[in-house]
């Protein structure tokens, strides 16, 4: 019996030690190695996302827990968790499809690793890391907007344009108190003593201003994602095709000015293109109610007014329909509905453009260019 405790004492003495000392050797010959296929995936495409975990000591590598990250920010989508068991000098290799059907932003890599001793007291968290991916949007380049009105006007130059333009100098003039300062004559200020403002005229340019809808009516589903990315993709290359015409160009999404793009602020597409990953459907203000607020806060100097929604808003239809001057245009996205849905809007659709309405409809984000060219 004497023997037996003694034995004990030394078992339960030294074993800890012993089990401390092959932690630390396996923690230290436990190596793991992350790579992916590609750096910039476009929406559509995916990432092959490859791991190899291997044991490089003489001991088994007993429990290894690992946890992966979030696949999208605006998913709850993960990789399953695994726990490893590596024998000695033994490997472990998997590998993933990371599908990227949406613009968004992954995430993709291990969010947390730990070792644990055989007994599970002691634990060991590796160091990791997750790599993030920008998905953007598709940019379609277009040859012409299918809207008569538009077209016509931009060819002709019918839109006589009320944005300054300041290579087209014209003249000087007295200051006038109140009045900006910012294209003060600081030569004939120095040669005269006089506040003196250069003026210049305007561009023969129409202006243009899109508004986008960001309202989400549920929660979202492939559907509503498939339909926000059309509306998307339909801004984007709506502003290409301004931008390449160098018309001056305004885009709203919000009544937040730092949610905006002015042309006044001189931004590029680069710019603009790049936010998009950033454009979230959350808001509870329709776009009418956004220009109302914003032609009344503001002098709105733009001659022509773009709606981008996947919503029916008879506000907008009425607006559109009452103005003289050809100078509202409604874009419908009618992307991730029914057909029978669809066959619906068509109806009301047709009764817009017999009353001279000038909205176009676009069935998906595959027929987008093909619908605004019509």
């Amino acid at each position: 019996m004497g023997r037996l405790m003694l034995f004990l004492f030394y078992f339960f003495s030294v074993y800890p030690l012993i089990s401390v000392v092959q932690f630390i050797v396996l923690a230290m010959n436990f190596k793991y190695i992350e790579d992916f296929n590609t750096e910039h995936p476009l929406k559509g495409e995916s990432i092959r996302y490859k791991f190899n975990f291997s044991n490089e000591s003489l001991s088994i590598n007993p429990f290894i827990f690992v946890r992966f990250k979030y696949i999208q920010s605006n998913s709850i989508e993960r990789l399953n968790e695994i726990v490893l068991t590596l024998g000695k000098n033994k490997n472990f290799s998997y590998e993933f499809e990371i599908k990227c059907p949406y613009r968004g932003i992954y995430t993709v890599g291990i969010e947390q690793m730990k070792q644990y001793d055989i007994f599970k007291v002691i634990s060991y968290d590796y160091e990791v890391w997750a790599r993030t991916f920008y998905v953007y949007p598709r940019i379609i380049n277009l040859d012409k907007i299918g809207i008569d009105n538009l077209n016509n006007n931009r060819v002709a130059g019918l839109f006589s344009g009320r944005i300054f333009d300041n290579t087209l100098y014209h003249s000087l003039k007295g200051y006038q108190t109140g009045e900006s300062i910012k294209n003060i004559a600081w030569k004939k200020f120095a040669s005269s003593g006089n506040v003196y403002l250069k003026t210049y005229d305007a561009t023969s340019h129409p202006g243009i201003d899109l508004y986008l809808d960001l309202r989400r009516e549920r929660e979202a589903d492939d559907l509503i994602l498939e339909r926000e990315d059309c509306s998307v993709e339909i801004l984007v290359s709506l502003v290409k095709y301004f931008f390449d015409l160098n018309i001056p160009l305004n885009v709203y999404l919000s009544i937040d000015d730092n949610s905006n793009f002015y042309w006044e602020n001189n931004y590029r597409f680069t710019d603009f293109y790049k936010s998009t990953i950033n454009i979230y459907f959350e808001s509870e203000i329709s776009s009418y109610n956004i220009f109302k607020i914003i032609k009344d806060s503001k002098n709105n100097t733009f001659n022509s007014v773009i709606f981008i929604t996947h919503n029916i808003d008879p506000e907008l239809i009425d607006l559109m329909i009452s103005s003289d001057f050809n100078e509202f245009y409604y874009i419908l996205n009618q992307s991730g509905i029914s057909e029978h849905e669809k066959n619906k809007r068509k109806v009301y659709i047709d009764r817009i453009k017999e009353k001279k309405g000038n909205i176009i409809s676009v069935n998906s984000s595959g027929s987008i260019k093909e619908d605004l060219e019509l």
